[in-house]
C-alpha cells in the first residue's frame, strides 16, 4: 500500500513539474515576443513611448493585459508599415 501511495505521489509530482515547466516556457515565449516587437518598433517611437510600453509590460496581470499591449505594439507596426515575419 505504501508503495502505491509513493508511486501516486511521484506521478503527481512529475505532472506538477511538467505543468510548471510548460507554464514557464509559455511565459518566456511571451516575454521574448514582446522584446522582439519592441526592438523592431524602437526606431519608430520616442523614448517616452518606449518607457510607457515597458511599464505596461511590467504591470501585466492577465492575458487580456498582454493582448491589449500587443495590439498597441502591432498597431505601431501597421502605422509604420513594418512587416513582421514571426513573433
Amino acid at each position: 500500500m505504501y508503495f502505491e501511495i509513493g508511486m501516486l505521489f511521484a506521478g503527481f509530482s512529475y505532472a506538477y513539474y511538467e505543468v510548471g515547466e510548460a507554464k514557464d516556457i509559455f511565459i518566456q515565449e511571451k516575454i521574448d515576443s514582446f522584446s522582439y516587437h519592441l526592438i523592431i518598433i524602437d526606431p519608430y517611437i520616442d523614448d517616452q513611448k518606449k518607457e510607457e510600453l515597458n511599464s505596461s509590460f511590467a504591470l501585466i496581470r492577465s492575458k487580456s493585459d498582454y493582448q491589449k499591449l500587443m495590439e498597441e505594439v502591432k498597431q505601431i507596426e501597421v502605422i509604420n508599415k513594418i512587416k513582421v515575419t514571426n513573433g
